[in-house]
């Protein structure tokens, strides 16, 4: 009996080895399944949630951009515009950056330095008694020399002569008597502003014959502009208060 129950027990034994390998395969496939199941599920709802939070994050800045772009002013918004557009400039200028600040920041400065308008009246006077009149002054007695010498008339020509002696001794004198009369003509002047600079147009002319000059004001103080070009040959302003005078 012993001896046939070991046979039996030989027998059976091979198929209980292969039971337990094939039922844990059996098994782990289902595990496998369910497990990467499991896995699959968690890769797409992991995708998903990252999926979601990528575009919470990136539109809720935009719409709150938006809204806060909303809630501008018209002008509000055209600084913006402008601000931006300056900063894109800027960043396109690349190295030159500096040298454009270093402009940008000079004219903030001189236009914190501006000359008022009412400066302009007294350095218009010094000017005219001390610069402009002096130099109209020897050309007209240069003009009453030469009428002088090609007058025939004994009498005129001395004239001519004792008014441009008188005029050359007198200068200082007559050159307020004429400033008070060009200035009635000539001023308030026209100015402009040109953020760093302001400009003072006048006529030291007559409106026939004008003589037309432009003053710049640029930090604090008043100057005739370099490209002007005085021609003291135009003497109509004083031919004209020496008409109204003879009147």
């Amino acid at each position: 009996r012993r001896y046939v129950q070991q046979q039996q027990h030989q027998q059976q034994q091979p198929a209980r080895r292969e039971q337990p390998g094939g039922g844990e395969s059996a098994k782990r496939s289902p595990a496998g399944d369910r497990g990467q199941g499991h896995g699959g599920g968690a890769g797409v709802v992991v995708g998903s949630s990252e999926s979601g939070s990528w575009n919470a994050t990136a539109g809720w800045p935009w719409d709150d951009m938006v809204r806060w772009w909303g809630a501008l002013s018209q002008r509000q918004q055209q600084q913006v515009m402008a601000g931006v557009a300056l900063l894109i400039a800027l960043m396109a200028l690349g190295t030159k950056i500096i040298a454009v600040l270093a402009l940008l920041a000079l004219s903030y400065y001189l236009n914190t330095r501006l000359p008022s308008a009412a400066s302009f009246e007294p350095f218009f006077r010094e000017w005219f008694t001390t610069e402009y009149f002096p130099k109209i002054s020897q050309k007209v007695q240069k003009e009453l020399q030469e009428k002088s010498r090609r007058d025939s008339n004994m009498f005129s020509s001395l004239a001519s002569q004792f008014k441009g002696w008188v005029m050359g001794k007198t200068e200082s004198m007559q050159a307020p008597v004429y400033y008070e009369f060009a200035a009635k003509h000539a001023l308030p002047p026209t100015y402009s502003d040109l953020f760093f600079m302001r400009t003072a147009a006048v006529n030291l002319g007559s409106r026939n014959k004008p003589c037309n000059l432009v003053f710049w004001g640029i930090h604090g103080t008043w100057t005739l502009a370099p490209y002007i070009s005085i021609d003291f040959e135009n003497v109509s302003i004083l031919d004209e208060m020496q008409n109204q005078g003879a009147r």
